[in-house]
């Protein structure tokens, strides 16, 4: 028996006394021969004969190759080889990647894209890629345009901080920072990492500002304009004078800015602005009517709505009437007071005090003028006395009182009212002065009447009408009185009736 073997450690047997066979050695290898006998217990000599036939032969290998990352790039190369044939194997890198090196096994093989070697057995290589850093543009823009500045826009590597800033204008204030529409933040600093291109817009929002508009005085006219304005809006103010009044100028924080009644600017803050007017001034004349009757003051210049008082003073002899302006009554009172809005010519017209003297006469004669006279104050006013034929005056009575037989009488410096009243005698066939001579006063009366008469007589009082009222006696001698207070205003007549002779007089009774 023998046995061989290509490594001398794993043998293949055989029995036969005699071995032929073929196995295969690789090239350059060693084979190993051992021959032993076990016939019958007898180790004997064996002749052993090796022939060797050297026979071409090759292997197969697989050479597969891989990209890392799987995007990086694209590896070509791999397949099937046979032992000993050159293979190159390579890599090209894909947009934004950098080829870097072959590696087998994680140890570096090649850090040449197309790698070449001979195959002598399978291999795994795998190309490696690195990203390439990728260049982003920011840009960055204000809305409105005029609202504020913005900074930090540029060209970027991917992975860089970037920092856009938007610093409001004045007049202005930031909100955001936006996208697409999108807001990304309400920090006008905004940071962040870059990855790809952006399209920033900071937006910013006009500040709101109140305008204030006010008259001085607040009565002089009328201002419009006041509100609420966004900053670089403008604002358009008027001033309107209202009657009386007339525009001077518009002033801001006390410096005058304008002196034109419409105002227009552009608003760059909140601010009070104050239209001042100022009252035109009128002239107030004062004039007396008659110029002697009194005195009045109150007269000059004023400024429109001012209050005025004129004032009107009688002279002696003279009372106010009214206050008169081109013919019209303004007031009945002397003390007029009123607002002034314009020129005025006021007349305080007076009228001179004016008394009565009531004349009367008795039968038998006139008196004239008669009636109600009026008469001026401090004037003069005579009467005349006019008897009928064969008739002649008997008494004349002033306020009553018996004053004699005159022709006449004149009153002087009238400060008063008066009566004056006369009586008749008859010049023949009558005793009436020497048998019973009477007298009857005061007539008129204003109740109590005196009588004098030379002998007893009965006294009686009629009306207008006829009619008996009254019936009282005398005795002659003495002063007597009948109290007529109780009978009304008017004309009364008293018949005295004596022994000899019938006697009747008119009386005037008043208050």
């Amino acid at each position: 028996m023998f046995a061989y073997s290509t490594d001398g450690v794993n043998w293949s047997e055989f029995y036969d006394d005699v071995m032929t066979g073929n196995f295969s050695v690789i090239d350059g290898g060693t084979v190993y021969f051992d021959v032993i006998s076990y016939f019958e217990g007898n180790i004997g000599t064996y002749l052993l004969s090796v022939g060797i036939t050297r026979t071409q032969h090759t292997n197969n290998y697989t050479i597969s190759v891989s990209a890392n990352p799987s995007n990086g790039g694209i590896v070509s190369g791999g397949g099937t080889y046979n032992q000993g044939q050159s293979c190159t194997v390579s890599a090209t890198a894909n947009s934004g990647y950098t080829f870097v090196n072959w590696t087998e096994n994680g140890t570096q093989v090649s850090t040449n894209a197309n790698y070449t070697f001979t195959v002598t057995g399978n291999r795994n290589l795998v190309a490696n890629f690195q990203a390439q850093p990728q260049q982003y543009t920011i840009s960055v823009s204000a809305s409105p345009n005029n609202g504020g500045n913005v900074t930090g826009s540029g060209t970027y590597q991917q992975g860089q901080t970037c920092t856009v800033s938007a610093t409001a204008n004045s007049g202005y204030t930031f909100v955001n920072w936006t996208e697409n529409g999108t807001q990304v933040s309400t920090n006008p600093n905004y940071t962040f990492t870059v990855t790809n291109s952006r399209n920033l817009v900071a937006h910013f929002t006009t500040q709101g500002y109140v305008i204030t508009a006010i008259a001085d005085p607040t009565n002089g006219g009328v201002v419009t304009g006041s509100g609420g304005y966004n900053y670089g809006e403008t604002c358009t103010l008027t001033a309107t004078a209202n009657t009386g009044y007339t525009f001077q100028r518009w002033t801001k924080n006390g410096t005058q800015v304008s002196t034109n009644p419409t105002h227009s600017f552009t608003v760059t803050e909140s601010a009070t602005y104050t239209a001042h007017f100022n009252a035109q001034n009128y002239t107030v004349t004062v004039a007396a009517n008659p110029s002697n009757a009194g005195s009045i003051s109150g007269g000059g210049s004023y400024t429109y709505g001012q209050t005025c008082t004129v004032t009107a003073s009688a002279n002696n002899g003279y009372a106010f009437t009214n206050w008169t302006e081109n013919g019209s009554q303004v007031s009945t009172n002397a003390s007029y007071s009123f607002t002034v809005t314009g020129n005025r010519n006021l007349l305080a017209n007076f009228a001179q005090n004016t008394h009565t003297i009531h004349a009367t006469a008795g039968a038998n004669g006139i008196i004239t003028p008669s009636g109600t006279i009026t008469v001026a104050h401090g004037a003069n006013q005579s009467f005349s006395m006019i008897p009928d034929s064969d008739y002649e005056v008997q008494e004349v009575y002033i306020d009553g009182n018996p004053v004699g037989a005159m022709a006449s009488y004149t009153f002087t410096n009238v400060t008063a009212d008066h009566y004056i009243h006369v009586t008749f005698t008859n010049l023949v066939g009558i005793k009436e002065n020497n048998d019973f001579a009477t007298v009857i006063y005061p007539n008129p009366t204003t109740g109590i009447v005196n009588i004098k008469c030379n002998e007893a007589a009965q006294v009686n009082v009629f009306n207008a009408f006829g009619q008996l009222l009254l019936t009282q006696s005398t005795n002659g001698n003495d002063q007597e009185t009948i109290d007529i207070s109780n009978l009304p205003n008017g004309i009364y007549l008293i018949q005295m009736i004596g022994e000899s002779v019938t006697s009747t007089k008119q009386i005037i009774k008043i208050q």
